[in-house]
């Protein structure tokens, strides 16, 4: 039985989806605080490598996804390390991000009754 381009890739992004939901360690970006608790002033590249490792292992991305994903969080380190971005803890984070998961792009956790659970 041959399956269709569309229902390979729905397929495919609900495998992602419960990957992100349950395998995943959801470490992203995961921030360092100033001494005082008030701001985040970078983000730890050891976990960040460790996340790095994780996406590749996972077989979903992309070389190329991989690569600029580690971009992106590398310019966030550098701009909070020089302190062009100013994000303080508790805030939603500056020019970047918009309060909602990544993945789904939802500000409310999906349920288990989620189109790609099913």
């Amino acid at each position: 039985m041959k399956i269709d381009d569309k229902e390979q890739i729905v397929n495919l992004v609900k495998q992602v989806y419960k990957w992100q939901s349950s395998d995943s360690s959801k470490n992203d970006q995961v921030h360092i605080k100033d001494d005082k608790d008030s701001m985040y002033v970078g983000i730890d590249l050891g976990k960040h490598k460790i996340r790095l490792d994780e996406l590749r292992s996972s077989n979903f991305f992309s070389d190329e996804f991989v690569n600029n994903y580690d971009k992106i969080v590398r310019t966030i380190d550098r701009k909070l390390k020089s302190k062009e971005f100013e994000w303080a803890i508790g805030d939603l984070p500056p020019f970047f991000g918009n309060d909602t998961d990544p993945w789904c792009n939802c500000q409310d956790h999906p349920d288990d009754s989620s189109w790609w659970t099913k």
